[in-house]
């Protein structure tokens, strides 16, 4: 059982530092506002793409 369990942490024992670390970065990121002018940019973008609404003729 254990041997087993061993072995399974050798192989993902890379993924295991890796993923919760840069998870953890991307939080720090975005609590530190590092994101916040590129969140804006893609933001105004996608109301630039957007169709122009029509004439409501109430």
């Amino acid at each position: 059982m254990w041997q087993t369990v061993k072995q399974q942490i050798q192989q993902w024992g890379t993924v295991l530092l890796i993923a919760p670390s840069i998870a953890g970065l991307v939080i720090l990121g975005s609590n530190a506002g590092l994101f916040r002018m590129l969140e804006w940019a893609s933001q105004d973008q996608l109301f630039r793409l957007r169709p122009k609404e029509s004439v409501d003729e109430r």
